[in-house]
């Protein structure tokens, strides 16, 4: 909690619990694109160049195994304060979608149009 900003250089996530936890703690984060949430998480919607990093809405991110644009990333972020700062209030913006009452409002929509579709009627939510 301590941190100025946190980097997930992870090579394959399931879900990115502590990218998510950094972001609840209004961290700005550096995150490689790995499989299963960075991306998503972040909403990187473009190629990342080889060497270099991305600035997403809600953080940075880099390619995985990529230690020149991890060091620019960190460079960057430690270097630009006011980026940091975006980045952090961004973030825990963004991580408010994975709040536990979110999830349970997605999961119950989520069984009432299972249930719903299984009878051929129409979803209640």
């Amino acid at each position: 909690k301590n941190a100025d900003f946190f980097i997930l250089p992870s090579s394959l996530e399931g879900f990115p619990n502590a990218l998510v936890e950094a972001m609840a703690l209004k961290k700005a984060v550096i995150s490689t694109n790995c499989t299963d949430g960075p991306s998503e998480i972040l909403k990187l919607n473009q190629l990342i160049p080889a060497e270099e990093y991305v600035e997403t809405e809600y953080g940075i991110m880099i390619n995985v195994k990529d230690k020149i644009g991890l060091s620019k990333a960190i460079r960057n972020l430690s270097l630009n304060e006011s980026l940091k700062n975006k980045l952090a209030e961004k973030s825990y913006l963004r991580v408010q979608d994975y709040s536990p009452d979110k999830f349970r409002d997605k999961f119950v929509e989520i069984i009432v149009n299972t249930l719903a579709n299984k009878n051929n009627e129409k979803p209640l939510i």
